[in-house]
């Protein structure tokens, strides 16, 4: 609903919208697979919190640094996007290796 209005007012453009719902998707698959490593990992509580905060720290320090370095209102958020996907595929072969059948009837 908001993308409609940002185009009807002129706001944004299509292509911007796109590398938005682009980024949304990537960050989205980038908290899925960084929940899923913990589950998978942590055994305790302090644990989940201190993995948890190691992979929520690195991703918050890439949107800062992309935010000032990256020019462009559509470059931004489709780099942004091809940074988080690739970080999503490797928390998520992390997470995958780590999920074996014992761990998994714990």
């Amino acid at each position: 609903m908001l993308s409609v209005e940002l185009l009807i007012f002129g706001m944004a453009d299509v292509v911007e919208l796109l590398g938005l719902f682009l980024l949304l998707a990537s960050s989205t698959a980038y908290a899925t697979s960084a929940s899923l490593l913990v589950a998978l990992v942590a055994k305790d509580f302090r644990t989940a919190n201190n993995l948890a905060g190691a992979i929520i720290g690195p991703a918050i320090v890439l949107v800062m640094v992309g935010m000032l370095v990256i020019s462009g209102d559509v470059l931004r958020p489709l780099v942004l996007a091809l940074l988080f996907s690739l970080g999503a595929l490797a928390i998520g072969r992390a997470a995958l290796r780590a999920a074996t059948f014992e761990r998994l009837l714990e």
